[in-house]
């Protein structure tokens, strides 16, 4: 299985609640999946074994974050780390440290929510977090023509190589 959320942390209506979870309902789902003998796994050994070269252990699961929210740092890091769990989290290149402004138009409250800076990736980089290229701006790929696409892909991908000092 591959679990994949977005952000960690209140919500607010019922339009956040579909791409939110509390820090105490995290924390909880954690738990319950290592007392149930479940173990996280690194996208490396997930595409190992998509690639067939290697069998998962039992109970293995892929845990990503999409979009890179602060609440993945301020939240989930700690109660990872406390497992000894990775994770692989899809950050949107052009606003590390900014806001999910592709939310204005869609939550009804018009709330948007922060995202993680430079530093505290660094800081979760050097933890064991793998980051890797959701979009540049977070737009919406299918309406793109193909030089747009491809700056919100090729674009995406050379910003977190230069912030992150390795291959995305």
């Amino acid at each position: 299985p591959v679990l994949m959320y977005h952000r960690v942390g209140d919500a607010h209506n019922d339009w956040e609640r579909n791409y939110c979870v509390s820090p105490e309902r995290f924390a909880a789902q954690m738990k319950t999946l290592k007392t149930g003998g479940w173990n996280a796994i690194g996208l490396d050994t997930f595409v190992a074994w998509l690639d067939s070269k290697l069998e998962l252990p039992q109970r293995s699961f892929l845990l990503t974050f999409d979009d890179g929210f602060l609440g993945v740092h301020e939240h989930a890091a700690p109660i990872l780390r406390a497992l000894g769990w990775p994770a692989t989290v899809f950050l949107v290149s052009a606003l590390i440290g900014k806001r999910d402004s592709w939310c204005e138009a869609h939550n009804p409250s018009g709330a948007t929510y922060p995202l993680m800076d430079a530093g505290q990736i660094r800081e979760l980089q050097g933890q064991g977090f793998r980051f890797e290229s959701h979009t540049r701006s977070h737009a919406d790929l299918p309406t793109l023509d193909n030089d747009a696409l491809r700056e919100e892909l090729a674009g995406s991908r050379a910003d977190l190589e230069d912030l992150l000092g390795n291959r995305i």
